[in-house]
C-alpha cells in the first residue's frame, strides 16, 4: 500500500504476504486487518484507527507508527 486504504467493514485479508505499507491504513471500529506472511509497515507508514490488527501469522516488521488506538492481536 502506497495510498491510504480504509477498511470500513467486516476483515480484509493480506494473504500470502511479501507486502508493505509506505501509506495509511485506516482500520475501522470493529473491523479487522488480517494479515498472513511476511509484511512491513515501513517508515512513512502509519496503521491507524479503532479496529483491530491481527499479526498472528505474520511475520510482521512495524519500522513506521501504529495508533495506540488500535488492537493488535499477535
Amino acid at each position: 500500500n502506497t495510498g491510504t486504504l480504509a477498511v470500513q467493514a467486516g476483515t480484509f485479508q493480506i494473504n500470502n504476504g511479501g507486502g508493505s505499507n509506505s501509506g495509511v491504513i485506516n482500520i475501522g471500529g470493529g473491523t479487522t486487518v488480517d494479515i498472513n506472511g511476511p509484511y512491513t509497515n515501513a517508515v512513512t507508514g502509519v496503521i491507524q484507527g479503532t479496529g483491530t490488527l491481527d499479526i498472528r501469522n505474520a511475520q510482521f516488521t512495524n519500522n513506521g507508527t501504529i495508533a495506540p488506538t488500535v488492537i493488535i492481536l499477535q
